[in-house]
């Protein structure tokens, strides 16, 4: 789906959002810090109201980076934050609905 077909999707769907993941990369050290050797996967048409932490499990299953035993760590950047103070855990449902209602609230 092209560019100007995802927009018109969004019309009339307020809870419909994407989200651009970082992914495969490293953060370097505080202060200052970057994401550095990293890659960007974006995840379109995706829906608050049913969205959950095991929705991005799923995500990081098809990118290939799910390996059994090994723990995955998920985290959202508040839009006007930088990476030194403005990650945030997305570690439940909750976590991924706090922060996915709060954006729909501020874009």
């Amino acid at each position: 789906m092209d560019e100007i077909n995802i927009d018109q999707s969004y019309v009339g769907h307020p809870t419909v959002f994407s989200i651009r993941m970082h992914h495969g990369g490293e953060f370097t050290s505080f202060p200052g810090r970057k994401y550095i050797h990293g890659k960007q996967t974006f995840v379109d048409l995706l829906d608050i109201d049913t969205f959950s932490v095991h929705d991005i499990d799923e995500m990081m299953e098809d990118l290939r980076y799910a390996s059994v035993g090994k723990p995955l760590y998920y985290h959202f950047q508040w839009p006007l934050g930088n990476l030194d103070f403005g990650l945030f855990a997305l570690a439940s449902d909750e976590d991924v609905r706090y922060w996915g209602v709060l954006w729909l609230i501020i874009s």
